[in-house]
């Protein structure tokens, strides 16, 4: 391996780990050096280029002068924030990554994401209390929603629906239907 190359991870990115988990990912301009600047918000316009996150470093999937959506990943289990986390990058999104529902609640209050992507079952506040904290104050209500839980029972379903979840996806998934139902709300 050349020198100047950096060990790449089973996706192709290059490994690169930032001692904050919510650390962002944004798009740079080709031969720009990665800097990216802990828990500020993402630019709103990105160019085509490298992202750079938590997980790695790796080209993005837009085009130039497309505005680069961000979503929020809060679940209580880092293994499944990466991997969801990890798919969305892929897919050319900003992810930030909360561990429960009041870290999510304080990150949307500073610097609401275009989409939350929740768990139910997690510590300080659940993901039903978060849904309907989101679709009852104001400056949110719009902010799409989808229910990513284990909890597969119909009764679940129905009851994130009634607290204003755009979409109720049951683990495990297929990625391709994270993606499509993903990209479907953001349009």
């Amino acid at each position: 391996m050349p020198r100047n190359q950096t060990p790449r991870n089973p996706m192709g990115t290059q490994v690169i780990r930032y001692p904050d988990k919510r650390c962002i990912g944004y798009g740079l301009n080709q031969g720009e050096r990665s800097s990216p600047i802990l828990g500020q918000p993402a630019p709103s316009r990105l160019r085509q280029g490298l992202i750079a996150t938590e997980h790695g470093v790796g080209h993005s999937s837009i085009e130039a002068g497309e505005i680069m959506s961000t979503v929020l990943v809060v679940d209580d289990s880092s293994t499944l924030r990466e991997m969801i986390a990890g798919l969305l990058l892929k897919a050319g999104l900003t992810v930030v990554e909360a561990k429960d529902g009041a870290e999510a609640q304080a990150m949307i209050q500073a610097s609401p994401p275009d989409l939350v992507v929740l768990d139910i079952v997690m510590p300080n506040m659940n993901g039903y209390e978060l849904c309907r904290w989101i679709k009852s104050n104001a400056a949110t209500q719009s902010l799409p929603v989808i229910i990513c839980s284990s909890k597969s029972e119909e009764f679940d379903r129905y009851w994130g629906m009634k607290q204003g979840a755009d979409a109720y996806i049951t683990k495990p998934f297929r990625p391709a239907d994270m993606i499509s139902t993903v990209r479907q709300l953001l349009r």
